[in-house]
């Protein structure tokens, strides 16, 4: 939440983005039920970049950026109930290695009938939670989070000029040109460290040999159960 005074520092940012080997961290934490995301389009969607990599980044530049902090980090942080009881190893493995460099961060879990990041006070400098967009389109993971006017997470982040993008990407009509547009969106949000894109989740499907014509899809209902069939 770059709006509180907490985690308004884009170097506090950084580091605590830094400070997080992504892979390590979902594979060791989730395991073979989520694929550790470098961006926050999800694969196949338009925009998806699958050769977005995040620079690495040494503990001499971690400490760099948190000697311009201040020696006192005390940030309070949100856990949407879903995420909270899904993968909890995940945030307190997390919590843990931001608490190695000096970076306290006190756990608040969301209550079930609030688990919305549009409802939560002004009182949390970090928000741990998932989405899942309502339509396979990158305006669902974009648009729909981070406009100003009624985006999900708006509390968090409130940028006029992201917002120019978001909309100018939501009204283009050639798909190179929105995907362009997409991947700027990407670009300024990992450039900002206001978002750590941690995974994408996975779901499997078994299917006998005697099925013909499965075809898998990326949104609901995720086969086509209008086309499949089996043989006697």
């Amino acid at each position: 939440n770059r709006n509180r005074s907490g985690a308004a520092s884009p170097q506090l940012r950084a580091a605590m983005r830094g400070i997080l080997a992504v892979h390590t961290v979902v594979r060791t934490s989730i395991g073979r039920f989520a694929i550790p995301a470098e961006g926050l389009i999800p694969p196949g969607t338009l925009g998806h970049d699958p050769n977005r990599r995040r620079p690495a980044v040494s503990h001499e530049q971690v400490e760099s950026w948190l000697s311009t902090c201040g020696p006192k980090r005390e940030l309070k942080a949100l856990v949407s109930f879903g995420f909270r009881h899904r993968h909890q190893k995940l945030v307190d493995t997390i919590v843990g290695l931001w608490s190695d460099y000096g970076i306290n961060v006190t756990l608040r879990d969301s209550d079930s009938r609030v688990d919305d990041a549009e409802t939560v006070d002004d009182d949390v400098d970090v928000y741990f939670g998932g989405w899942s967009g309502d339509y396979a389109d990158p305006d669902a993971f974009t648009h729909a989070l981070f406009h100003t006017s009624s985006g999900r997470l708006r509390r968090y982040l409130d940028s006029d000029s992201l917002d120019g993008l978001l909309e100018s990407a939501r009204l283009e009509q050639q798909s190179d040109l929105r995907e362009m547009l997409y991947r700027q969106i990407e670009d300024r949000l990992q450039e900002d460290c206001t978002v750590i894109p941690l995974f994408y989740e996975t779901e499997h499907r078994l299917a006998s040999h005697r099925v013909r014509r499965l075809v898998l899809q990326s949104d609901p209902p995720y086969m086509n159960f209008d086309s499949v069939g089996k043989t006697p």
